[in-house]
């Protein structure tokens, strides 16, 4: 029986207790150590190098330290290894004090490296276990490296197929630069195509094809798989005669492997189980078991119910999981047993090698954004995150670009915890966005090769980076007008959003960017940005195509506030996910139509009106006016500079800081983007009546064409509009095109620069009344 002896350890310290310890009576003094003699400790107690590349060297220290309480003498160390260095002479420790002992491996043959140090001293010798494991920098082996095929049991005779894996246990890309092979029966798949890579730890499956040209001749040859490097490769592959199998089976992968992998969560693999025999012969699965040290490795494998009946040509699935325990390579089998008299036993070879990651770069991307002439300067840190010292060999712009910059720098090594800052700068010469690739090489066996890309882009010279949604009106005979997103300055395609909506020019953004709000023909819709979910608003607007404008800020009570024309020709105010709301009293004279909305700062809304026109497209289709109200409703007020001289003012939109109008004036009275002679101007809304005929931004007195359509970026600096220009060019429905343009705007003058065509957008369709999305 055993007996425990209690030793009672008083502290005295205040807010301290006795605590009592047991000690197992048999071991009597041996637990403690002996307080008059020296000890050695050894930081790591054991040296694993990891992987070398053959030829190369690597040196690591120990920390050698006193940890007893008398001086300790180091007389040497030994090595029982030739390819294991080490030089320390005698070294007198204090107690207490440490000492570093480089340990310098030469990695002179392929294989596992394995030794032992022996440092003598008073107690000694200490021994320290010395692990590497040496390979070449393309080190390819086949998986399997015999495939046998029954000519009787091809399932599409006399043509059969099965797959080989190449896998890399280098440090570097291995490249296949020619596949041959000694028989005409026997071939690599016509779709692999060389030369072709396979990258360190991992793999690349080939079909090889066997064609049974000679009836139920044996036939015997190799597949050859030249290296850039190194000897070929040989595949053994054997057509056996014969009758026809039972049945025949085949697991699709013939292996499992996961190559080099990091510390990191499960990883899966599936394997398909096959009866490739003539439909009509059954075959049946009796089991799947895993090979030695399976769990042990980190391996579990899914199975279906067993046995299991394949019935002609039918399959069964496995999944084979992998969780790294520790590092270094994990390696096992899977058999599988069947009832074909041919191949009973399938044993399946499952492999990983588990590596951890050396070095941590703080930036998987750098985006300099919209940098001025000064330029701009961004940090990219480099750690040796793991255990092992890191050599870097270079940084380098893989993809030189003159306004992207790097220092030179030179190979360095990092040592474990060690960081490296590097400066990148970029300086835009001109408003062309501009991208490079920063690449960092590493002796890291799971990235040696770094990737980071790099952008940026001056300021635009057309207004700010928003988005643009430009209406285009492409398809009209076939199902409507479409929607597409471009982005400024570079103006590229964010895709193609709804292409069933009804009106052409009646569509609006929430302020936030959220929403997509348009009529769509019958009823007013709207579509989330970001998840592309259409929404059904709830607010018919059958037959009178409509216009909407929404809320300056979205977080009103109910959220998403909009302002449209409803069926009455009046003013009316709705919401996203809440329908209608209330009628905009002052805006629902029955004697006019009230069109054309824009909600601005603060809580007005400017509109056009006119007198209606039932027989008119849009119920207004000549003189109208500029109106403004209070969006609480009340007495709606002609807008002054922008009524009551005969000609048409419409179209008006708010600046976003709630200044200025810009709207649409056609002389002539004519309402519509289609109006010849329509102009944008400029107005007060503070209505002190300053107008502007924005000359810039429009054709010159006397060129036919029309500019209309205002619409502003979110920043205020940047007008878009649709500009007609009479040319005799038609589209495919032998229409005049319209296009999207844009002109900077300066908020406090209220000037507004040249108008700039939208780079891209302008085909011979028409691509109208453009609109910003924050």
């Amino acid at each position: 029986m055993r007996s425990e002896l209690l030793v009672p350890l008083f502290i005295v310290a205040a807010g301290c207790t006795g605590e009592v310890q047991p000690l197992p009576s048999e071991q009597g003094d041996a637990g403690w150590p002996d307080p008059g003699r020296g000890a050695l400790c050894v930081s790591p107690p054991e040296l694993d190098l990891g992987t070398l590349e053959i030829g190369s060297a690597r040196t690591e220290s120990v920390e050698l330290t006193n940890c007893g309480r008398e001086r300790l003498t180091l007389a040497g160390v030994t090595s029982d290894a030739g390819w294991l260095s080490v030089d320390l002479g005698i070294v007198e420790l204090a107690v207490g004090a440490s000492v570093q002992l480089p340990v310098r491996v030469e990695a002179l043959t392929p294989g596992p490296l394995q030794g032992v140090l022996a440092i003598d001293h008073e107690d000694g010798p200490t021994t320290i276990p010395v692990r590497a494991h040496v390979t070449e920098a393309c080190a390819l082996e086949l998986q399997p490296e015999t495939l046998r095929y029954a000519l009787g049991s091809l399932p599409n005779f006399p043509y059969g197929e099965r797959s080989v894996a190449l896998v890399n246990r280098g440090t570097g890309p291995c490249t296949v630069v020619e596949t041959s092979s000694t028989s005409r029966e026997i071939h690599v798949h016509p779709d692999v195509r060389v030369p072709f890579e396979v990258p360190p730890g991992g793999l690349v499956s080939v079909p090889v094809v066997y064609w049974a040209s000679v009836g139920t001749m044996a036939v015997q040859g190799e597949v050859r798989f030249r290296l850039a490097s190194g000897a070929p490769l040989v595949l053994q592959v054997l057509g056996s005669p014969g009758e026809t199998s039972p049945c025949e089976v085949r697991v699709d992968p013939p292996f499992v492997g996961f190559g080099l992998v990091a510390e990191q969560p499960t990883q899966r693999r599936s394997l398909t189980v096959t009866n490739t025999a003539v439909v009509g012969r059954d075959c049946r699965i009796e089991s799947i078991e895993p090979g030695p040290g399976f769990a042990e490795a980190g391996f579990t494998i899914t199975t279906p119910d067993l046995p299991q009946e394949l019935v002609g040509e039918g399959a069964s699935s496995i999944e084979v999981s992998f969780t790294p325990r520790g590092t270094g390579p994990a390696r096992s089998s899977i058999v599988v047993r069947t009832s074909s008299p041919d191949a009973p036993e399938l044993v399946l070879a499952v492999e990983a090698e588990v590596a951890r990651r050396q070095l941590c770069v703080d930036a998987e991307t750098i985006d300099f954004g919209r940098v001025g002439e000064a330029g701009a300067e961004r940090a990219l840190q480099l750690t040796a995150c793991g255990e092992r010292a890191v050599e870097v060999a270079a940084i380098e712009l893989a993809k030189p670009h003159g306004e992207i910059l790097l220092p030179d720098v030179s190979a360095f090594r990092l040592e474990p915890g060690e960081t490296r800052t590097v400066a990148v700068r970029y300086a835009p010469r001109d408003e062309i966005d501009d991208e490079a690739e920063i690449l960092v090489r590493s002796n890291d066996r799971l990235r040696p090769a770094v990737r980071i890309p790099v952008q940026g882009g001056a300021p635009p010279a057309v207004g700010d980076a928003s988005g643009l949604l430009i209406w285009h009106d492409r398809l009209w005979l076939e199902g409507g007008v479409q929607l597409e997103t471009v982005v400024l300055p570079q103006l590229e395609s964010r895709g193609v959003l709804p292409g069933d909506v009804g009106c052409p020019g009646c569509h609006a953004v929430s302020p936030d960017g959220r929403y997509v709000l348009y009529d769509a023909g019958r009823a007013l819709e709207a579509i989330e940005l970001e998840s592309g979910v259409r929404i059904e608003v709830g607010i018919s607007t059958d037959p009178v195509p409509t216009g909407v404008s929404f809320a300056p800020d979205p977080e009103t009570v109910p959220p998403y506030q909009f302002v449209y024309t409803d069926q009455d020709e009046g003013l009316s105010i709705g919401a996203i996910g809440s329908g209608f709301l209330r009628r905009v009293a002052g805006a629902d004279d029955p004697r006019y139509t009230h069109r054309m909305a824009s909600w601005g700062r603060p809580d007005r809304i400017a509109f056009a009106r006119g007198d209606r026109e039932d027989g008119a497209l849009y119920r207004i289709d000549g003189p109208c006016d500029l109106m403004i109200i209070d969006a609480a409703g009340g007495v709606a007020e002609p807008v002054v500079g922008a009524s009551g001289d005969g000609g048409a003012h419409y179209a008006p939109a708010f600046s976003p800081d709630g200044r200025w109008i810009a709207y649409t004036h056609s002389a002539r009275g004519r309402t519509t983007y289609a109006a010849p002679d329509a102009r944008l101007r400029l107005v007060r809304a503070d209505q002190s009546g300053a107008v502007d005929d924005l000359a810039a931004a429009n054709l010159p007195l006397g060129v036919a064409g029309s500019s209309s359509y205002p619409a502003w970026s979110p920043s205020g600096r940047t007008l878009a509009f649709t500009r007609r220009i009479v040319t005799g060019r038609h589209d495919a429905y032998n229409r005049r095109p319209a296009d999207a343009y844009i002109a900077r705007f300066d908020p406090v003058t209220g000037t507004v620069g040249p108008g700039v065509p939208v780079p891209g957008q302008n085909t011979y369709f028409v691509e109208r009344t453009p609109v910003f999305i924050p």
